[in-house]
């Protein structure tokens, strides 16, 4: 059982501070930002150089530019390779493990997951399955049991918040039973990341995807690959990934 003290334990600040910003980037009204750059650069030149119409067609491309930006990086050529690119992982199928372990992602993702990890056991490729996740690890266990799977085969932590604490926490657990070969099962975008966390962690990871919600809207969807994104970068910097 994980020590209850992990699941009181502060926020640490560089999380708080990513979230902050992420919601911040990605929140963000781009015709706020637009118009305020174009008055910034108008009254910089205005003041400056005393010949605002001089530099009008080059202020307004400058004050675009967030714009132009946003529509390149949201355009379905550009999310389908960037969602290309998260895939480029080690895949090597289902192998048989020590246990299969299940991230939390929210309540519209958790049946996909439970159902990929329910036959991932009947198929007896891992003894146990491992759910992790703050308001979604005991909602997993309980979806695990109505699909039959015994009790004495399902374990997991509510703990964690983040996907760093999902490693750290799924170690402090499993570790110490000798386990270390996991089949590791979370959506396609989160499985990078979630892939390279665990293996920091010590765990020999093969990932399993699981489908995200079919319900999903291209704006969410491409949120969803966009913000991923800004996480790898960020757990590069930190240093989490292996």
């Amino acid at each position: 059982m994980l020590d209850p003290q992990f699941c009181t334990r502060p926020t640490l600040f560089w999380t708080i501070l990513i979230g902050k910003i992420s919601d911040i980037l990605f929140g963000i009204n781009l015709g706020w930002v637009c118009g305020l750059i174009f008055l910034v650069l108008s009254a910089i030149c205005h003041f400056r150089f005393g010949n605002l119409s001089r530099y009008l067609i080059l202020i307004t491309v400058i004050s675009l530019s967030p714009l132009i930006l946003s529509l390149v990086i949201t355009s379905a050529p550009f999310i389908d390779f960037a969602d290309a690119q998260l895939l480029k992982f080690p895949n090597r199928g289902a192998q048989k493990s020590d246990a299969i372990v299940i991230l939390g992602r929210g309540g519209d993702l958790r049946r996909s997951r439970v159902e990929v990890a329910a036959n991932l056991w009947r198929s007896q490729q891992a003894p146990i399955i491992f759910t992790s996740g703050r308001g979604d690890a005991i909602e997993m266990e309980d979806m695990l049991k109505k699909q039959a799977i015994p009790v004495v085969a399902i374990e997991g932590e509510g703990c964690s918040r983040t996907t760093a604490e999902n490693a750290e926490f799924t170690r402090l657990m499993l570790q110490p039973q000798g386990i270390r070969k996991i089949l590791l099962v979370t959506d396609p975008p989160h499985m990078l990341r979630s892939l390279l966390t665990f293996q920091k962690y010590g765990f020999q990871v093969t990932a399993v995807l699981s489908s995200l919600n079919a319900n999903l809207n291209s704006r969410d969807r491409n949120l969803l690959i966009l913000r991923e994104y800004f996480a790898l970068i960020t757990y590069k910097i930190l240093g989490r990934l292996a």
